[in-house]
């Protein structure tokens, strides 16, 4: 029996080649009708679900046809619709090679499944000790919610920090994981407004109840605080590079899925959940430019303006309507971004690392408002720093973002100019909100279209070639997604 079948495609039976249709039969009454509502990627999340489960059922007649549940081995109560996949060979209707179940009404009830596969980090080591295993699936809490996980981010440097080479405090053993895209399959007693099979965004970013200065990052690193410690080894242990992952329910943000997915021709933006995982490289930038108070029409330089979060920071400043000037060491590097099209509201300026030429050519059309840093450790003793700063109009702001222990500033500038300087880590849930407006209305865009290349999409099994891949990214817009 075939493992795997997808819509619309071919099955070979008996040297013919026949098509199949997605049918339902009603439990209750054995009735047979077509399915035409039901969007065809929900039809294959469930598809998948249900073959990984070996969900029971008897092959003769399809009309007889029970299926169990995967948690209680007993029938389902009859308020439940069967979806089965039918081959149809030339002289007989042969057995469902796929079922699917759903609750009638408008799909609320998914598959919850007893056990389900995880990446798990079993210690720090290089290479990495770390393996998929199959485990107990979480179950929901108060104040949480289980998530089928679509698609998560995987960070550029997430190689050095699971394999010990960039030392960051988390527990041991533990599963791992970055923001994620998902479905909503369970939530607490206390849940308001997420419910089962509402498509979310997941947001890393965990902050304490009681304590707002315990802050960690969810699947990567337990933060600073004795506090944010504690949260991440106990309740908040196990991330999203795992088929189910239990997540609080503050960081699980609802997404207009008919928006956001939907056909083009339709109304809709037509991102795949791969698109929409971007939202977390872009929300890092898109809180220090906040923070700073960024306003239409405002002039934002943005040094260096390549790579994963500085090419980010590019789509947040011109989606809130900023002009931006984007800085490099090298033009070409910045060429992507040149086919945007966003016209004169984005110019490209070369760091050539003395201070005076490049300040001229930052304000050759007027000061700046605003400088935004988001540079590597690396970065510490570029020019860049001093020549944006300087750039800026009197009460000018600077947001800076970057991995720096210690920077050398134009302290005299500042103070004479009324410079106003801000660290931001990460963002708030106000952020959050915004900038997923601001993608649902279409202002920030994602995917193709928005200047967005998704390099890589791998299996949990292929963990380290995911995360060699994005180690490798050199360039704007690009992003690695892990699919379990």
């Amino acid at each position: 029996m075939p493992q795997h079948m997808e819509i619309g495609s071919q099955l070979k039976s008996g040297g013919q080649h026949r098509g199949y249709d997605l049918i339902t039969s009603d439990v209750s009454n054995g009735s047979v009708i077509k399915s035409k509502d039901i969007p065809k990627q929900r039809i294959k999340e469930h598809i998948k679900i249900a073959v990984d489960e070996h969900l029971h059922w008897r092959k003769n007649d399809i009309k007889s046809s029970v299926a169990l549940c995967p948690l209680t081995e007993r029938p389902l109560q009859h308020d439940w619709t069967l979806y089965c996949i039918k081959s149809r060979p030339q002289h007989h209707i042969r057995a469902a090679i796929g079922i699917i179940l759903v609750k009638m009404s408008k799909l609320t009830l998914p598959i919850i499944p007893s056990r389900h596969r995880a990446l798990v980090l079993h210690s720090t080591r290089d290479p990495y000790d770390m393996s998929v295993v199959e485990t107990e699936t979480p179950k929901a809490e108060m104040g949480s919610a289980v998530v089928r996980v679509l698609a998560a981010a995987v960070l550029t440097y997430a190689n050095r920090v699971y394999s010990g080479r960039k030392p960051y405090l988390y527990p041991k053993s533990f599963v791992p994981g970055s923001s994620a895209v998902g479905r909503v399959v369970d939530v607490g007693q206390d849940a308001t407004k997420l419910k089962p099979e509402q498509l979310i965004y997941f947001d890393t970013y965990v902050q304490g109840r009681d304590d707002t200065t315990a802050l960690f990052l969810h699947g990567l690193s337990g933060g600073f605080t004795p506090g944010s410690n504690k949260l991440m080894e106990t309740v908040w242990r196990d991330s999203t590079y795992a088929e189910y992952a239990k997540l609080p329910l503050e960081n699980c943000f609802p997404l207009d899925e008919a928006r956001l997915l939907g056909s083009p021709a339709e109304g809709g933006l037509g991102y795949s959940f791969s698109d929409l995982v971007y939202l977390f490289t872009i929300s890092i930038p898109f809180g220090g430019l906040r923070d700073v108070d960024v306003k239409a029409g405002e002039k934002v330089v943005i040094s260096p303006a390549t790579g994963a979060f500085g090419s980010a920071a590019v789509f947040s400043a011109l989606a809130m309507g900023a002009r931006v000037v984007a800085m490099s060491r090298t033009l070409s590097s910045l060429e992507p971004l040149k086919q945007l099209g966003f016209g004169d509201r984005i110019q490209f300026v070369q760091n050539t690392g003395d201070v005076e030429t490049d300040v001229k050519e930052l304000t050759k059309d007027g000061p700046a408002d605003v400088f935004f840093d988001i540079s590597p450790g690396a970065a510490i003793k570029s020019t860049h720093f001093k020549s944006c700063i300087q750039s800026l109009r009197r009460g000018g702001r600077v947001s800076l973002m970057g991995a720096h222990q210690e920077l050398t500033l134009p302290t005299q500038f500042i103070m004479l100019y009324d410079i106003t300087i801000k660290g931001k880590w990460m963002y708030t849930k106000e952020d959050m909100r915004v900038m997923i407006n601001l993608v649902e209305t279409g202002y920030l865009k994602l995917g193709e279209v928005g200047g967005i290349k998704t390099v890589g999409t791998f299996p949990l099994e292929e963990f380290d070639a995911a995360f060699d891949a994005a180690s490798k990214m050199r360039g704007s817009g690009l992003q690695v997604v892990i699919v379990p």
